[in-house]
């Protein structure tokens, strides 16, 4: 897809809302319509903001907003940053003569923010005219539509008022302004529970038996990395004894170890990893200690004890499907029997489990993903976390797109009625929720759980409200400043090899953003 910007300087924003209607397809910038395919051109003026559709070179359609009324009379001012000239004008273009005349004339209701908006919604309303599809969630295409919901009432309005400034202000639907904030409200109980003090811990293991279809993470498989991987355990027990020095004056509230897939590591090299943890930290008053074992065929009877008497207290244990001719498509190398029989034995380990799913998989319908619902339910776990595929830059299925057959946005709708109905059934609720780019029909992710099972680590790294010191390769750490709610991140190396030779660089970096903290806590 091609693109003319014209006087503003929202490129990705204008990319974002195109994409929902236009998705996977590359977003080119341009200066003229172009004489193949389709042409989006998106202007700002004093007078008004147009979002113009041309097909083969040839004008088809256009949404004009005139610009007083795009900028809301209906949104909500109070709540929109309030910006001078002098702001205004730092962010339109100095090359446009419309702009440059905008910032002179803005009003005190004018923001950053409403412009944006206005250009989002210009661009929305002229593409569902071209191509009419399913956008539940309007303009609501970053990753944690929550957060405007807690900062709303962080600002002092009610639940109503923020339903109707979703729905209003950025066209989502009444279901999905109902989700957003039943989810937030769930993750308001843990949230309040946060303090200054309070820390999590992120440890990063990024080998894989295989790699699935839709996989983007940083995820090494084993037998190519085989030779690195005590070492690599080595680096991780050296950089946690690092960190120990910082988190010991912290309140270790969680831990998660993720991946990857940390139990391809042998039982041997688990207790390793798991022996200095406890060697490290104080985890007498964890909330909650979870490792990642998406993949079914990487746990036995061996490993789920060294878990369980190191203190691990929750397991995810992740078939996305239970359709065996679908696991074979995504690359997973394990049976539904084996997800069953990992299933059960850490169940009877006594650990809380966490079963991730994944709707639109290639080949599956309604029916394959009714199976695996009705499968599940017969199991009732703790969590049940239901993703939607999402087409990744990084992943083999976007590699192979031209001959995928993707699951359309109806059939994705229904997949997603039939999760929740399930969800209902085992006593599950919404606790947390995220959005991707590219993710078929633009819907969301969902974590349920039942009644005092929520993943605190997921709702903490979603919602960004506390410190998550992370160790490993492709680590990235958050320092939040709760006075001035702030973030600094500071990342690891991505490769185990570069981790494993750089381990000494990385503590370094991380002791750069302690000394930071301890200076100005």
């Amino acid at each position: 897809m091609y693109c003319i910007i014209n006087a503003h300087g929202y490129i990705n924003e204008t990319q974002c809302i195109s994409q929902i209607f236009f998705p996977n397809e590359k977003f080119i910038i341009v200066s003229e319509p172009q004489p193949e395919g389709v042409t989006l051109l998106s202007s700002l003026s004093c007078e008004k903001i147009t979002a113009r559709i041309y097909e083969n070179g040839k004008f088809v359609l256009e949404e004009v907003l005139p610009f007083p009324q795009a900028l809301g009379e209906n949104a909500k001012t109070r709540f929109l940053p309030q910006t001078s000239n002098d702001t205004a004008a730092k962010f339109l273009p100095q090359y446009s003569r419309e702009a440059q005349a905008l910032s002179e004339t803005a009003t005190p209701a004018f923001s950053k923010k409403a412009v944006c908006n206005a250009i989002q919604k210009s661009v929305f309303y002229a593409c569902m005219k071209y191509r009419p599809a399913k956008a539940p969630w309007g303009l609501l295409v970053g990753i944690r539509p929550t957060k405007i919901v807690h900062e709303m009432w962080e600002s002092g309005f009610t639940t109503d008022e923020i339903k109707r400034y979703l729905t209003e202000f950025y066209l989502a639907s009444d279901d999905k302004a109902n989700l957003c904030v039943t989810v937030a409200e769930a993750e308001k109980r843990i949230l309040r529970q946060n303090t200054h003090n309070s820390v999590s811990l992120y440890i990063g293991v990024p080998f894989c038996v295989s790699r699935c279809l839709y996989c983007s993470f940083s995820s090494y498989i084993l037998k190519r990395y085989e030779k690195y991987i005590d070492a690599y355990v080595a680096a991780l027990v050296k950089e946690l004894t690092a960190a120990s020095a910082y988190i010991s004056g912290k309140s270790l509230q969680t831990i998660y170890i993720g991946g990857g897939t940390p139990t391809s590591l042998t039982a041997s090299q688990l207790e390793v990893l798991l022996g200095a943890v406890n060697k490290c930290f104080d985890i007498s008053s964890l909330s909650e200690y979870t490792v990642e074992a998406g993949r079914p065929d990487t746990l036995n009877d061996d490993k789920l004890n060294v878990l369980k008497a190191n203190g691990v207290s929750r397991v995810c244990v992740n078939p996305q499907t239970l359709n065996n001719e679908t696991l074979v498509k995504i690359g997973r190398s394990h049976s539904a029997a084996d997800f069953y029989s990992a299933y059960n034995s850490a169940v009877k380990t006594g650990l809380n489990v966490n079963v991730d799913i994944i709707l639109g998989l290639p080949g599956e319908t309604e029916r394959e993903v009714k199976y695996t619902l009705d499968e599940l339910t017969k199991l009732s776990p703790d969590n049940l976390t239901v993703h939607t595929l999402a087409v990744k830059r990084a992943s083999a299925l976007k590699e192979q797109l031209e001959n995928a057959e993707l699951t359309d946005a109806a059939c994705v709708n229904e997949m997603l009625s039939l999760s929740d109905a399930a969800a209902r059934e085992m006593n599950l609720f919404p606790y947390y929720m995220y959005r991707q780019k590219n993710m078929l029909g633009n819907y969301e992710n969902v974590g349920y759980c039942k009644k005092g099972k929520e993943g605190i680590y997921n709702i903490q790294i979603i919602e960004e409200k506390q410190t998550i010191v992370a160790v490993g390769a492709g680590a990235a750490t958050k320092h939040y400043d709760s006075g001035r709610n702030l973030i600094r991140r500071v990342y690891n190396v991505k490769t185990p090899e570069e981790y494993i030779n750089r381990i000494d660089e990385m503590i370094e970096r991380k002791n750069k953003l302690y000394e930071f903290d301890s200076e100005h806590s």
